[in-house]
């Protein structure tokens, strides 16, 4: 079964606080919600299953391989190759234009320079940002920034998204837009999406809803999404 994300009894205390206490899932293909109160531990699960913290116990598999047997120059290659991330706040390089900021996972990748702007083009015209790509971030509005983030975390035609509550920072328009953005680039890219979000209408939005609940999965179900393309038109 290829491109499977998964983990079995994942567990992470930090400084003697329980924050994920045997969390089981599976995370394959279509947009996937995962939802729940603050302190639930949404963000640790999501930082957990890409590679970017070590959890206390248990185990994260992607493809079948465990990522903590992995070396840490391996993760960081997964990371770069076959994962793509979304932020709160963007988190673009102030230095960079959005072209060159969406441009840079390739270009760390060592792909040929021109194939890194073509690619970069393409999304920039795609999510509707050839008036501003040339500027740096903070010439930008905010929605434009993370639209950007978004090109930039498909960019490398990842196979998992990770996107850690991608609206927190924008207004509803904005934030319904960078979320529509995001569901369709992922499924252009064929790209599996796991969205943190509080935000019951962007849950409602994906494929799966997977609700947290002090460390556990209180809850995995299909979302009224899926339940609607299912059914058809009424």
């Amino acid at each position: 079964m290829g491109r499977m994300l998964a983990c079995r009894d994942l567990q992470l205390t930090l400084g003697g606080t329980p924050i994920l206490r045997g969390v089981d899932a599976v995370f394959e293909g279509g947009a996937i919600a995962v939802v729940g109160r603050s302190g639930a531990g949404k963000t640790s699960l999501l930082h957990c299953l890409a590679g970017l913290r070590t959890p206390t116990a248990g185990e994260v598999t992607f493809d079948g391989a465990s990522l903590a047997a992995m070396s840490e120059e391996d993760r960081a290659r997964l990371r770069l190759e076959r994962f793509g991330f979304v932020f709160q706040r963007a988190e673009l390089l102030g230095e960079l234009s959005l072209l060159e900021n969406i441009a840079l996972p390739l270009e760390m990748r060592g792909e040929p320079r021109r194939e890194c702007a073509r690619r970069a083009a393409e999304l920039v015209e795609r999510l509707d940002l050839s008036d501003c790509a040339g500027r740096r971030p903070d010439r930008v509005s905010g929605g434009q920034r993370q639209r950007a983030a978004v090109a930039r975390a498909v960019v490398g035609r990842p196979a998992v998204v990770f996107a850690d509550e991608p609206t927190g920072a924008l207004d509803e328009r904005n934030g319904r837009f960078v979320v529509d953005m995001l569901l369709q680039q992922c499924a252009h890219e064929s790209a599996a999406l796991v969205m943190v979000t509080h935000d019951a209408q962007w849950a409602d939005l994906c494929d799966r809803r997977l609700t947290m609940a002090d460390g556990v999965v209180a809850a995995d179900d299909v979302s009224s999404a899926s339940e609607r393309a299912s059914t058809g038109p009424q």
